[in-house]
């Protein structure tokens, strides 16, 4: 009974999308180590906005921001390293930069929905990409991040 019990648990944990926070975060909540390096690597970044994400298994935060009237996304580990460039998905709905069933596995999760923002992150140590999304439907908006599979590994309302 007990092995069924922990094989149930395990199975659910397994399924079970995690949490993530990708709300804006105010610099108090953010690594000084984070921000030093944003601005040693772009002096002139302005319109920062920080969130909270997670991909690769690491926590990571997702930096938008200006630089000579040029929008860029980067995402930093907490320890203030680079990890890799964000690409914003131009048009998400019709994209072919996105796994191939993201809109089953988005019609399934959410029914009605419309894609505000999509955003790429190539894997640095080999092969691979996972997205950031913003959906929204009628419950509201949700932070949706989805490995190149399709399968939706973290949601969260916003």
């Amino acid at each position: 009974m007990r092995k069924l019990s922990l094989n149930l648990t395990a199975l659910l944990l397994a399924f079970s999308p995690l949490v993530v926070s990708a709300l804006p975060l105010d610099k108090a909540s953010v690594p000084e180590k984070v921000t030093e390096q944003l601005y040693k690597r772009h002096p002139d970044a302005i319109d920062v906005v920080i969130e909270k994400t997670n991909h690769y298994k690491q926590d990571l935060y997702l930096i938008t921001f200006k630089d000579h009237d040029e929008a860029k996304m980067e995402y930093f580990r907490s320890n203030g390293h680079f990890f890799v460039a964000g690409v914003l998905v131009a048009s998400p709905k019709t994209s072919d930069m996105l796994p191939l069933n993201n809109a089953a596995t988005f019609t399934a999760a959410f029914s009605n929905y419309d894609i505000s923002k999509a955003i790429m992150a190539v894997n640095p140590n080999g092969v691979g990409e996972e997205f950031d999304f913003i959906i929204h439907n009628a419950e509201g908006d949700w932070d949706v991040t989805m490995d190149r599979k399709g399968n939706i590994t973290a949601k969260q309302k916003r």
